[in-house]
């Protein structure tokens, strides 16, 4: 009997979500990047709040419509006290990563998700980290 693969869990920054919301370009590109993968979209509540802020959108109506475009399912997190504790040490040891990009990189970590992102801070820290990010503007040809 065939085990069922596990799913790849795609966090998205903010800037990826907005984006991603707000032009084609960003969300055939993920489209394309992770077609026919067996994925979920992992959305904070931290991006959730500043994507609301930008957006002018209620957070169902962002998750909704995050999950139509990218055809994935969507899926919210709250951020843990674990995860908080760990970005302290991610800014202590990364001046370049501050607050909420360290808590979406230590959720990424703990939880071995791929995160998205256009922050070129944000993706350096990660490969510091060890954790696999994506710019889905840079790779897989336009």
């Amino acid at each position: 009997m065939l085990k069922p693969l596990l799913a790849t869990v795609l966090a998205l920054d903010f800037c990826v979500l907005v984006s991603a919301i707000k032009s084609p370009k960003t969300a055939n590109q993920i489209l394309r990047l992770f077609k026919g993968s067996n994925s979920i979209i992992a959305l904070q509540d931290i991006v959730l709040k500043e994507s609301q802020n930008i957006l002018k959108l209620p957070r169902e109506e962002i998750i909704a419509k995050i999950g139509l475009i990218l055809r994935k399912q969507v899926h919210a997190f709250t951020t843990s006290n674990e995860m908080r504790e760990d970005t302290k040490r991610i800014e202590t040891k990364y001046w370049i990563c501050h607050y909420p990009d360290s808590i979406i990189l230590s959720a990424a970590k703990m939880h071995f998700w791929t995160l998205l992102s256009m922050d070129r801070k944000l993706l350096q820290t990660a490969e510091f980290e060890g954790i696999l990010a994506l710019n889905p503007l840079k790779i897989g040809g336009l």
